[in-house]
């Protein structure tokens, strides 16, 4: 009994070790920590008056790297256009751009894909995007 303990624990302790996670500052404080989609909770309120200088900074955490494979973020507006593009696991927003995208838009949404970088390999791998968080400007 104590070894069916044991051993249960232990593979709870390296499922919950083995999960990517993100989280989202925005002036300087945590607004959002997740480890997996859901459009309805991984949403973060920003006032169109209240931008002034803050950015914010969407930071990914993968459990197990693979070599050979990028992760990349992108910014969609609510009509699935491309906004921005980074090839990093970390993406700063700047005031500047938060203002642009407000003027214009009530959300936009931040998505990550992580693709492999050899072109043969990428062409045969299904790769899909994965939301990580939704921005509302009120």
């Amino acid at each position: 009994m104590k070894l069916l303990l044991l051993t249960f624990s232990l593979l709870l302790t390296l499922a919950m070790e083995a999960q990517d996670s993100w989280t989202v500052s925005y002036r300087g404080k945590t607004v959002l920590s997740a480890t997996g989609e859901n459009e309805a909770r991984n949403t973060v309120l920003i006032s169109r008056a209240g931008i002034g200088k803050s950015s914010i900074v969407l930071t990914y955490r993968q459990a197990k790297p693979q070599k050979g494979w990028v992760r990349i973020m992108n910014v969609y507006s609510p009509k699935d256009e491309e906004l921005y593009e980074i090839q990093a696991p970390l993406i700063a927003v700047t005031a500047t751009q938060l203002r642009k995208w407000a003027s214009k838009y009530n959300t936009v949404k931040i998505y990550s894909w992580y693709v492999p970088v050899d072109p043969e390999l990428k062409a045969r791998v299904r790769v899909r995007r994965v939301h990580l968080c939704t921005i509302r400007f009120q």
